[in-house]
């Protein structure tokens, strides 16, 4: 995991896929709220965002309630249904983002090319926070746990759009 140090966005960078489990917490989140803030900043016509599960557990469902419930506290409405990551999304998007270092590893041995693995890192490490930490998954934690992903979600949010486009 070396390439993380050195994970700079570059401006001609338009799109980015949040990866997860189950894609019903953490990365449907973070897909809401970069799309919310770069909305805020008049670059969401620049910018696609997505996100996907590594594990068919939750496909075809809507995003947890209690993560819908906690996003709608802090302004955010998360609105998606859990998709499987497809191989065609190390290519098709400038970069694959992780929520903690299991999800970057199974991603990469998934991508196993040097030039798809350096589109990944994990979502903390543009965080000033957070940095390079796992996001907990919140599905097995109380009200706190999911308040905590919030928190953490959009400072991350917050240093992706940076690195994308420079305040």
């Amino acid at each position: 995991m070396a390439h993380m140090d050195s994970v700079v966005l570059p401006m001609s960078a338009k799109s980015v896929l949040f990866v997860c489990m189950g894609n019903i917490c953490r990365s449907p989140a973070l897909m809401a709220e970069l799309r919310r803030q770069a909305q805020a900043r008049g670059v969401d016509r620049h910018l696609i965002v997505d996100s996907c599960a590594l594990t068919a557990w939750h496909v075809g469902e809507p995003a947890d309630y209690r993560m819908r419930s906690a996003a709608l506290e802090h302004g955010l409405e998360i609105e998606h249904t859990a998709k499987l990551m497809q191989k065609a999304y190390f290519t098709s998007f400038d970069w694959v983002l992780a929520v903690d270092r299991e999800v970057l590893y199974l991603l990469e041995q998934a991508a196993k090319h040097a030039t798809v693995t350096s589109k990944m890192a994990l979502v903390t490490h543009f965080s000033k926070a957070f940095k390079d930490q796992d996001i907990t998954d919140p599905y097995y934690g109380g009200k706190k746990s999911f308040d905590l992903t919030i928190m953490i979600v959009k400072e991350c949010c917050q240093g992706i759009l940076d690195a994308l486009f420079p305040p």
